[in-house]
């Protein structure tokens, strides 16, 4: 027996959650266990190919950080509610991460 659309939403939906949620639980182990590497070998922003001072992951105000993959054109700065395309490709099981320019 197949299930519905709508059914099959809602199980994303859940599954999402759940993903989300096994990460958030790892993620101080995750993080721990990166400031004891870069700890021990002294490592520095810059060798890490990170610029020092930069927010973690932040766009510059009103800067583009998502990009549809079908349509470049349609960008999204990640602040305020997701567009239409961002939310459909997320429906469709697409990662956020996915969506991200890379620079």
């Amino acid at each position: 027996m197949t299930i519905s659309y709508k059914e099959a939403l809602e199980n994303l939906k859940k599954a999402q959650f759940e993903v989300e949620q096994a990460r958030l639980a790892e993620l101080s182990l995750v993080i721990k266990g990166i400031k004891e590497k870069i700890a021990e070998y002294h490592l520095t922003a810059e060798d890490l190919g990170l610029k020092s001072g930069a927010k973690k992951g932040a766009a510059k105000k009103g800067e583009a950080k998502y990009a549809n993959p079908t349509n470049s054109a349609q960008t999204w700065s990640g602040k305020g509610r997701k567009p239409a395309w961002v939310e459909e490709y997320l429906a469709r099981g697409g990662n956020i991460n996915s969506l991200l320019i890379q620079r």
